[in-house]
């Protein structure tokens, strides 16, 4: 217990000094880098538990009321609720199980990105009430099943993206040609990465798949019937940037995760995984013998 509230009061500490920065950064123009929320901000079952909650026939329909109700405001909202709806239906229908996957994956790992977020702002707003409005205000560029991309406020990011699971899931989830992961692994890496080599446990819900190293977890993500698709579960930073002419940014999380993807093997056959997004790590995972 002594442990876990020194790490508290650390954070508190990280999150009022960057509030002190942001202030400082108004009048000069310069950048600095925090971290945005403890190491290991994610523990194991973490996707297992947004994923449940995102099966959750009560939770969605919840969802869904939501949405409706933030789309009676006004005819712009409206609009932008049904593209959100239809670029999840559209998508969806069309893909295939590895796709379905990957929307998955990002997904879960999209609302991740958007907790470090309000948790960030909210540790800020201790220090100066400003920063809770910033989550309210917030402005994030969605990319839909379909492939449209279109801005909307957090919150409405948020829902969009269970609604995605929810909707994915409902295909992928009895789909008796999805691959079992599950086992015992070493991991050998290559390049830059977020992650290190050791061995890993691979636990498996339906299609959501953890990666765990002793008590922490390591990598979460998908698989479907040919490829998998695995995100590093790093500590996650935020940038301030100082503008002359205007208040500071605040960019958190700073950059996207490093989401991998791999090509299932036989079975006794390493698979190999290559970052799709920043392109700077390799890795593969070897059952253990």
């Amino acid at each position: 217990m002594k442990r876990k509230r020194a790490r508290r009061i650390a954070w508190w500490g990280i999150a009022a000094h960057a509030a002190a920065v942001f202030f400082a950064a108004a009048a000069h123009a310069q950048e600095d880098r925090f971290p945005a929320g403890p190491e290991n901000m994610f523990q194991p079952g973490a996707a297992f538990r947004f994923y449940d909650n995102a099966s959750d026939l009560a939770r969605i329909e919840g969802l869904k009321a939501s949405l409706n109700i933030i789309a009676s405001q006004d005819t712009g909202t409206a609009e932008t609720v049904l593209e959100i709806h239809r670029g999840i239906e559209t998508g969806v229908a069309a893909q295939d199980a590895d796709t379905l996957a990957r929307s998955i994956a990002t997904s879960i790992d999209g609302t991740f990105a958007i907790m470090v977020q309000a948790g960030f702002l909210r540790a800020m707003t201790q220090t100066d009430p400003t920063f809770g409005r910033l989550l309210q205000t917030a402005q994030m560029d969605l990319r839909l099943p379909d492939g449209r991309q279109v801005m909307v406020p957090v919150l409405m990011a948020a829902a969009a993206h269970s609604l995605t699971v929810a909707a994915a899931g409902e295909k992928l989830r009895d789909d008796p040609a999805l691959a079992d992961m599950s086992g015992v692994y070493s991991i050998s890496t290559r390049g830059d990465c977020a992650v290190a080599d050791g061995a890993l446990t691979v636990t498996q819900n339906d299609f959501v798949i953890e990666a765990t190293g002793g008590d922490a977890l390591v990598l979460y993500g998908t698989i479907g019937h040919e490829r998998a698709y695995l995100i590093a579960n790093e500590r996650r930073y935020a940038t301030i940037t100082g503008v002359a002419d205007g208040p500071p940014r605040i960019s958190v999380p700073d950059r996207p995760s490093d989401l991998f993807e791999g090509t299932l093997a036989a079975d006794g056959t390493a698979i190999e995984f290559q970052s799709v997004t920043r392109g700077t790590c390799a890795f593969s995972l070897a059952p253990a013998r």
